[in-house]
């Protein structure tokens, strides 16, 4: 009977940690607060979407699978967060962003300012998610804020100033018009550890160069000319690129330094929590 007891007293237990959350461990859903906002959300030049929340909200529960799936989907493009504001410790940053109902979602662009009142601090200015609460809603207007990228385009023309750069190089071959959002964000996470350029299949004689015969085609440019092909086995995705890729760039930076100092302002003021290094080459 104890150990009924016992167990009974723990379920519940960890279904009221699970509930204050909203979000487990294992999500995709960047768990945010007043310690580590301005270091993930100011720190990098990807777009953040932020759900400020509180566990009790039935319109949060309700929004929870939803933003699960948008979280997923945007994995590794697409920075996806959550701000507990009944946790009394981030009381002062959802203040900051005149948090007044639940849940409010924000989005954080890519663009960084400097902080006009506070010599090398970095902010983003955020702007209020209106639309849908569906997951494809959601990612939509997310990927429609991507506007950063570094990727290169080569050409025939370009090809010989691209590839006599110091730093590491890649090129991606591609049939679509477009640069993919998968390949932006990679140009945002190795910025400044290697340069990614992206070569249209109408550029015959660079396929011809590199041999390539299908589209996509990942392949790193080697110091000695020669060329080092992604896996054509391995699936695309964002981890298994960025592995890819890690073993050709330059080692990252150090993690920027940080003060969050989130001193309440008015929800018609910036927030005041901020990064005093502005993002080079951070993928968080």
């Amino acid at each position: 009977m104890r150990n009924l007891v016992l167990l009974i007293i723990n379920l519940i237990i960890v279904a009221n940690v699970v509930e204050a959350s909203l979000y487990g461990p294992k999500s995709k859903v960047i768990q945010l607060d007043k310690g580590n906002f301005a270091e993930k959300v100011y720190g990098t030049e990807h777009v953040w979407v932020v759900e400020f929340f509180a566990p009790w909200c039935g319109h949060c529960k309700a929004l929870t699978p939803e933003y699960e799936k948008a979280a997923h989907h945007l994995d590794g493009i697409i920075r996806v967060g959550a701000v507990n504001c009944d946790d009394s410790k981030n009381k002062e940053l959802c203040g900051s962003f005149g948090i007044q109902g639940f849940p409010t979602i924000k989005i954080f662009p890519s663009k960084v300012t400097k902080e006009q009142k506070k010599k090398q601090a970095y902010h983003k200015v955020p702007e209020d998610y209106n639309g849908a609460r569906s997951a494809s809603s959601i990612a939509s207007y997310a990927l429609s804020k991507m506007t950063t990228t570094y990727v290169v385009p080569v050409s025939e023309e370009s090809y010989d100033s691209f590839v006599s750069q110091e730093m590491p190089k890649a090129i991606l071959f591609t049939n679509k018009p477009k640069t993919s959002d998968l390949f932006k964000a990679l140009s945002i996470d190795f910025r400044n550890r290697i340069v990614l350029g992206e070569v249209k299949h109408t550029s015959s004689s660079l396929a011809e160069k590199y041999k390539v015969t299908k589209y996509p085609t990942l392949i790193i440019i080697n110091k000695d000319g020669t060329s080092t092909p992604y896996p054509s086995d391995d699936k695309i995705s964002h981890q298994l690129l960025t592995t890819f890729l890690d073993q050709f760039a330059l080692p990252p930076p150090p993690p920027p330094s940080s003060s969050s100092s989130s001193s309440g302002t008015s929800s018609k003021k910036t927030q005041e929590s901020t990064t005093t290094t502005p993002p080079l080459a951070t993928g968080e």
